[in-house]
C-alpha cells in the first residue's frame, strides 16, 4: 500500500509539473502574430532593416479564420536583429511567433557583407534550422519590395516560395537550401555552399540563380545553364534541363528542341594536381522541330546526340572554370577526396591553389530516347 502510495503521489507531481508548463507556455491562435517569411537587408538609418510578412486574421462567414489571399508586412530597423524585433513586437497587439516560419529572405548586399548575425539570430531557434528556406533578393530590388510581392498564382509569397521547393518535378530549377544545410556545406572541406536567389518582375516571382558563399560570405552567382550544372556536380543528377540546337536537315538549319536527364559518375585520380574524371550520361526527348517537314531521320537523331553531349561538356567545363578563378569549390569534390584518402589530400594544398590547379577529363553521352510524338502515351508529365 505504502509503494501504492508514493506511485500515486509522484505521479501527480509529474501531472502538476506538465500541467504548470503548458499553461506558461500556450497561447490562442489570436494572442500570437504568425510570422511565415522574414527578411533582412542594410539598414538606411541603422544597421539593420528586418520585414515580416503575416497572414491577416479576417472574418470568413460568420466565423473568424486565416484569409490567405490577405497578408501584411512591416519593417523595422536597428542597430542589431535582434533590437529591429523588438521595435516590430512592440507595434503589434500580440507576441511575434515564429513557429510557422517558411523564408528567410536575405539581400544581396547584405550577403556579400556576411551572414553571421543572421545565422546566429536564427541558428538560436533549434526548429527554424530544419523547416526554413533561405533566400537571396537580388539587386536592386529590396526585401522589403519582394515580401510585398502578391503572385497571382499564390497570393502569400512564403506559400509561393515553399510550394516551389516542394514540387515534386522540377524543370532545371534552382534546389532549396534550409540553414543547416547552408552551414553544413560551408563547414566542409572547402568552407563554400550555395543558396537560390530570386527577384520579382511585373509582380511575378522569379527564382532561377545561386548565390556561391565562402564561408559566411557571397562571393559570385552562378546563372543559367549553370545552375543546371552546379546541381550536376553537387549531387550527380538534374532533371528537366531544356536545350535548343540547330541541325542542318536538307540543306538548311532547323531547330530542335529537347529536354534532358543528366546522371554523372564522378572520380579522381591521385596525381598533383588532383585529375577529375566526370562522365555524364543523358537521356533525351525531342519535344519540338521548328520546321515539321524535317524527318526525324537516324542522321538528324545521332547529330542532335553529338551537339548535345558538346554543349553539355563545354557548359561543365565553363562552370568549373568559373569558380576556379574565385578559388571556390562549392560541390564537395574536396571533401570527396579528404574523405577518401585525407593523406594524399593534404598534399594538394586545396585552399592555397590545390583547387586552382585540379585537371578535369569531361565526357558526355546523350541517348535520345523519345522523339515527342503528340500522340506518345508514355511521355512523362511535366509539373505538378
Amino acid at each position: 500500500m505504502r509503494e501504492k502510495g508514493i506511485l500515486l503521489l509522484a505521479l501527480l507531481m509529474l501531472i502538476g509539473s506538465v500541467s504548470g508548463c503548458a499553461m506558461e507556455d500556450a497561447r490562442e491562435i489570436d494572442h500570437r502574430t504568425m510570422i511565415i517569411a522574414f527578411g533582412i537587408e542594410k539598414g538606411e538609418e541603422q544597421e539593420y532593416k528586418v520585414t515580416i510578412q503575416v497572414p491577416i486574421m479576417t472574418a470568413i462567414g460568420a466565423e473568424e479564420g486565416v484569409n490567405l489571399n490577405e497578408f501584411k508586412t512591416f519593417s523595422q530597423e536597428g542597430d542589431s536583429i535582434l533590437d529591429a524585433v523588438a521595435g516590430l513586437e512592440s507595434r503589434t497587439p500580440t507576441v511575434l511567433f515564429f513557429g510557422h516560419l517558411k523564408v528567410v529572405a536575405i539581400s544581396e548586399e547584405l550577403a556579400q557583407k556576411g551572414l553571421g548575425d543572421l545565422i546566429d539570430f536564427v541558428g538560436r531557434r533549434p526548429p527554424l534550422s530544419n523547416q526554413v528556406y533561405l533566400m537571396i533578393i537580388e539587386e536592386p530590388e529590396s526585401v522589403e519590395g519582394f515580401l510585398a510581392t502578391e503572385s497571382p498564382l499564390i497570393s502569400l509569397p512564403a506559400l509561393y516560395l515553399d510550394r516551389f521547393f516542394h514540387a515534386e518535378q522540377k524543370i532545371s530549377r534552382t534546389d532549396e537550401s534550409r540553414l543547416f544545410e547552408f552551414i553544413r556545406d560551408y563547414n566542409m572541406i572547402s568552407e563554400a555552399s550555395t543558396l537560390p536567389m530570386a527577384h520579382s518582375a511585373d509582380h511575378e516571382i522569379v527564382i532561377e540563380n545561386l548565390a556561391v558563399f565562402k564561408k559566411e560570405n557571397m562571393v559570385a552567382e552562378l546563372k543559367g545553364k549553370e545552375v543546371g550544372m552546379s546541381r550536376l556536380l553537387k549531387e550527380e543528377e538534374v532533371l528537366e534541363l531544356n536545350y535548343t540546337v540547330p541541325i542542318s536537315s536538307g540543306g538548311k538549319v532547323v531547330d530542335a528542341s529537347i529536354r534532358l536527364d543528366l546522371r554523372a559518375e564522378v572520380d579522381y585520380e591521385t596525381n598533383n594536381p588532383v585529375h577529375f574524371n566526370i562522365n555524364v550520361n543523358g537521356v533525351g526527348e525531342l519535344v519540338d522541330m521548328a520546321d515539321m517537314e524535317v524527318n526525324t531521320t537516324e542522321d538528324v537523331i545521332s547529330e542532335i546526340e553529338k551537339k548535345l553531349a558538346a554543349q553539355v561538356e563545354r557548359e561543365l567545363r565553363s562552370t568549373i572554370s568559373k569558380m576556379q578563378e574565385i578559388n571556390v569549390e562549392p560541390w564537395l569534390l574536396g571533401h570527396r577526396v579528404w574523405a577518401m584518402d585525407h593523406k594524399y589530400f593534404e598534399t594538394l594544398e586545396w585552399d592555397e591553389g590545390g583547387w586552382q590547379e585540379a585537371e578535369f577529363t569531361i565526357e558526355a553521352d546523350i541517348e535520345m530516347t523519345k522523339l515527342g510524338q503528340r500522340g506518345m502515351h508514355t511521355k512523362k508529365k511535366i509539373g505538378r
